[in-house]
């Protein structure tokens, strides 16, 4: 009987036992959006396969997150309409789209980045500034149509291009032709063919990235806002004292020997005390110079051997060109140092200098790009930037107002006096001008062949099609005028940044 007892006590503590077991809450990590909606089908807890060859776990779910974000704003909503069981369908978009991003990414390996950064974008900035002040210069007169015409259209007649209008307006039919061309000769046939997934991957290339940045970068207040951006808050001239001055000031004004009441003359000696604190105060400034620079050339002289350590690596081969020249007359262009006695005797000087360092430079600026400039971290850091400008609460946003007249006035003079602080008063003298008016009047026309959007439209073209023809050079047309293209018949006979051509 007690052994019944005792049995069926066991029993009922070990059935309470599984039901509290069962029933305690076992809590999982939600499920991101990427592997919802891009990838349902993979285990729960499973990483995300990688999508570039360049395997960094933030760059990885952050690309996936901005794939997903995409998708779910542009594509959803239009496809739910038509079919709600289909499930394989965004997925398959991901997969033609890591297809792409690793061929571009191949071909971004391969690529001539360090001429297409200090020799392409500096020639085509020149250009832009060179024509702009041209063009300015020939508004209301006769050279303007019998005064007729204006700025964009003298512009546009200094720079004319297919895929802009004389008014200053891109053609998205360009910037959609030139996504397909890119997507053939990236994506295989199989992929190719598929013309649903590869029609819905050019709108989201063409549309969602490249229709919302170029909207952006044409309009004046946003470079001038961008640039203010990168520059950060000016510095605070109260609170920022450099600290040998201010320990010098603070020990020498122990020189000073304290007021003697009973001694009215009015001389002062100084006592031993005094020209010892001077002393050791001197001896500490000295010191602290001394350490400066001793870091500043270990700094240096790391910086040069591992520049020349790697010189046999593919992404620091010495150029044969001088890569600095055309950065050198980008920077004389823009700050108009050949206009001025002074600053021109500096670029002088800057140019005789970049010739006997050619070398040297030919090496640095590849590493300096790869190493410090394009990197994964800066790429995340884009891509973040990205999604929180284009789906602010994980949808895509509206597009805020433009700025009033007045504000966009506040906004170039906020960027006119940042740019007045960032030289000292001598090489602002040398390089801007003699005096506050002339180093003012070098900066806003520094910022002036920005402030037209009709005309950084061409820029921001010849920027897109100087990018196009970097990493896919088969695009352009070699100088014999015959298309260099032979992948098979040509769907649109208009190539990247030239009128058509006919092929045989």
């Amino acid at each position: 009987m007690a052994a019944r007892r005792t049995s069926r006590f066991s029993t009922s503590y070990r059935s309470a036992d599984a039901r509290s077991a069962t029933s305690t809450p076992t809590f999982k990590a939600p499920v991101s959006l990427a592997k919802r909606l891009l990838f349902p089908n993979l285990p729960h807890g499973a990483d995300l396969p990688s999508l570039l060859a360049a395997d960094d776990p933030e760059l990885n779910a952050e690309l996936y997150d901005f794939i997903a974000l995409a998708l779910r704003g542009f594509v959803t909503p239009w496809w739910m309409k038509l079919t709600r069981h289909d499930k394989e369908f965004l997925p398959e978009v991901t997969r033609v789209l890591a297809v792409f991003l690793r061929s571009v990414e191949a071909r971004l390996a391969s690529a001539d980045l360090p001429s297409f950064v200090f020799r392409d974008v500096p020639a085509i900035v020149s250009q832009h500034y060179a024509d702009y002040r041209n063009a300015c210069a020939k508004v209301g007169t006769s050279y303007a149509t019998g005064g007729s015409s204006t700025l964009p259209q003298i512009f546009h007649q200094l720079q004319p291009h297919m895929a802009v209008s004389p008014d200053g307006h891109w053609n998205e039919t360009y910037i959609r032709q030139a996504v397909e061309h890119v997507m053939k000769s990236c994506l295989p046939p199989a992929d190719w063919e598929a013309e649903t997934e590869r029609t819905i991957v050019r709108e989201i290339l063409a549309k969602v990235i490249l229709g919302s940045v170029f909207s952006r970068l044409t309009q004046p207040w946003y470079l001038q806002k961008l640039i203010l951006d990168l520059l950060g808050p000016p510095p605070d001239d109260r609170l920022e004292v450099k600290p040998c001055i201010s320990m010098f000031k603070h020990y020498l004004k122990f020189l000073k020997p304290p007021d003697l009441p009973s001694r009215p003359t009015s001389r002062r000696r100084l006592s031993f005390q005094s020209i010892v604190v001077f002393f050791l105060s001197a001896v500490q400034i000295i010191s602290g110079l001394c350490l400066t620079a001793i870091a500043l050339s270990q700094k240096a002289l790391y910086t040069i051997r591992a520049i020349n350590s790697s010189s046999t690596s593919p992404v620091t081969v010495p150029h044969h060109d001088n890569l600095a020249r055309l950065s050198i007359d980008m920077m004389a262009e823009i700050l108009t140092m050949r206009s001025r006695a002074s600053s021109a005797a500096m670029l002088s000087l800057v140019e005789l200098s970049a010739g006997f360092c050619r070398p040297f430079t030919g090496r640095a600026l590849p590493y300096i790009l790869y190493n410090q400039i394009i990197n994964v971290a800066r790429i995340t850091k884009i891509v973040v930037q990205s999604k929180k400008s284009l789906f602010p609460d994980g949808y895509p946003a509206e597009s805020p107002p433009d700025p009033t007249p007045e504000e966009q006035i506040v906004l170039r003079k906020r960027l006119e006096a940042r740019l007045m602080t960032l030289l000292p008063s001598m090489p602002a003298a040398l390089l801007l001008g003699h005096d506050a008016a002339s180093r003012g009047k070098t900066v806003s026309n520094a910022i002036a062949p920005l402030s037209s959007s009709e005309c950084n439209v061409h820029l921001l073209i010849l920027l897109f099609d100087a990018v196009l023809l970097a990493l896919f050079p088969e695009l352009g047309v070699v100088s014999g005028g015959m298309a260099a293209y032979t992948e098979g018949e040509i769907d649109d006979p208009h190539l990247i940044g030239y009128p058509s051509v006919e092929t045989s």
